[in-house]
């Protein structure tokens, strides 16, 4: 099942945008980019047109390839913070600095 991006409007209105993105455990935005980060440690970055995503570059979310091992997800605006889990350490994307 691929997840819809829903927007509410500050006046009540609502607008709903498909995508091809499925398992979503975390989504960023910045205007009309975002980022979703999947269950398989995926973050998949688009571009948010009239009535749709459209998707562009998709990387792992570790450098090495290597899945987390569990983890924590914190997301607000363009940035997703992420902390595996038994460690301390967040690891911070964020779309709006020219992570993508």
């Amino acid at each position: 099942m691929h997840h819809p991006l829903i927007e509410v409007r500050a006046d009540g209105s609502v607008r709903a945008r498909t995508t091809r993105v499925s398992r979503v455990s975390g989504v960023a935005l910045d205007g009309g980019r975002v980022a979703f980060l999947d269950l398989d440690d995926v973050l998949t970055y688009g571009r948010i047109t009239e009535h749709t995503v459209e998707p562009g570059a998709v990387r792992p979310v570790r450098p090495d390839v290597r899945a987390l091992a569990g983890r924590s997800t914190v997301c607000r605006g363009p940035r997703i913070h992420v902390r595996e889990r038994g460690g301390t350490n967040w690891s911070v994307f964020d779309i709006g600095h020219g992570d993508r």
